[in-house]
């Protein structure tokens, strides 16, 4: 078996673009979050809603800050236990976060539960152990605060074309051992579909494969920079 990066799975909810929920001229959304639960089903966005939205940070690098929901306890949020990353079990449950991780991101592509595909990955994320904040200016002027708890450098970013997540190749196992309740699967209980993800990641990549990541021609925030709190 081939030396695998560090790696985590995260599931959100499913949208064409993460750039944003912008209703047209009708009020009809151009793009919405769907299958996300049932915040998601009420309101038609949620926080994963720009997790491939490239910004600008101090340093005029472009970073994506990405928002995966954790599991609450009690009325709590749970954290993102980052020594559970495959990869990082050096870690202490002090330590803040997970640094060069291979960030997966899916979603289910139809209502029903077991039809769970990847959506686009992060190479180089860092993988926050609490949630973060972040804010920008919308085209109001209004300054709109959000939550994250993954980042990358945005050109190690990949959002797949919404037909390529069709693809039979990018399905997520779900069951005993594999994708569970939980948003966040560590998947260290299946390394045989992590060393065949990977390689599909490599694979797409090495023949260049599309990436949707500056795709969506209705999506001026990019110009914005973000302030990370």
């Amino acid at each position: 078996m081939q030396k695998l990066p560090r790696i985590v799975i995260l599931r959100t909810g499913n949208m064409k673009f993460y750039k944003g929920i912008k209703p047209d001229a009708e009020r009809q959304f151009r793009d919405e979050l769907r299958f996300g639960g049932d915040y998601v089903a009420q309101h038609h966005t949620g926080g994963e809603a720009y997790n491939f939205a490239p910004w600008y940070g101090s340093e005029e690098e472009r970073l994506c800050l990405g928002f995966v929901e954790t599991m609450s306890s009690g009325g709590k949020r749970r954290r993102i236990l980052v020594e559970n990353i495959l990869g990082c079990e050096q870690l202490r449950p002090s330590d803040p976060a997970a640094e060069d991780v291979l960030a997966v991101w899916c979603a289910r592509i139809e209502e029903a539960s077991e039809s769970v595909r990847v959506m686009g990955w992060y190479h180089h994320a860092t993988v926050f152990r609490e949630y973060q904040e972040y804010s920008f200016t919308d085209e109001n002027g209004e300054i709109q605060t959000f939550e994250y708890n993954v980042s990358a450098p945005a050109k190690g970013c990949v959002l797949l074309p919404a037909g390529e997540r069709y693809s039979y190749r990018w399905h997520v196992p779900r069951g005993k051992h594999n994708l569970g309740r939980s948003n966040i699967w560590y998947a260290r209980e299946n390394p045989a579909f992590l060393e065949q993800l990977v390689q599909k990641i490599e694979e797409y990549e090495k023949y260049g494969g599309e990436n949707w990541l500056d795709v969506d021609a209705d999506w001026d925030a990019v110009k914005n920079t973000v302030t990370i709190d």
